[in-house]
């Protein structure tokens, strides 16, 4: 993605980038509606400067969240 994110989709998955602005100022948005299937998301910046800026909608929804570990 333009903001550094990564999107990877499963087979048969339908997803319509409803909004996606990635100019690297306050206005970055990203609203990804996901109607069938599966997707993975690493976000970019648009997340990391303003979570409320980044939105999946979906029908229906599991969601998982990788933790980092340090060394």
């Amino acid at each position: 993605m333009a903001d550094g994110g990564y999107l990877s989709l499963r087979e048969n998955t339908k997803i319509t980038l409803t909004t996606y602005r990635a100019y690297g100022d306050e206005r970055d948005e990203s609203l990804i509606d996901l109607a069938k299937g599966a997707l993975r998301s690493v976000t970019g910046w648009i997340a990391k400067q303003k979570s409320t800026a980044y939105n999946v909608r979906t029908p229906m929804v599991t969601i998982g969240r990788a933790r980092h570990r340090s060394r």
